[in-house]
């Protein structure tokens, strides 16, 4: 608990649990796998982003490829992304800017 930084050049980045007030994760060539969940503010800078659970008060995501989120609860999320966009379950508002392909 607490606050997070991690910043890669192209290492990928594999996360189990993390909770913090500010979780920043810059990855911009490399991949972010989180495999529970990742809880607080969180901003992400990725190529591609596989989570099974996001939950924060101000979530945004910047992603290169592809997003794929099992769960996602937020009083507020922003996503970019280039390619391909899929949420399980979303709650909260939410404002998706998809730069190329498709939103399922």
């Amino acid at each position: 608990m607490g606050d997070l930084s991690i910043s890669t050049c192209g290492a990928s980045v594999v996360i189990d649990k993390v909770k913090g007030s500010k979780i920043y994760i810059e990855a911009k060539e490399a991949d972010v796998k989180v495999t529970k969940v990742v809880e607080g503010g969180l901003r992400v800078q990725c190529n591609k982003l596989d989570a099974k659970m996001i939950n924060g008060a101000s979530i945004d995501l910047d992603v290169n490829d592809t997003l794929s989120c099992d769960a996602m609860y937020g009083n507020r999320a922003e996503i970019t992304c280039n390619e391909h966009v899929q949420l399980g379950l979303f709650k909260g508002n939410l404002k998706v800017l998809l730069q190329v392909s498709r939103l399922s």
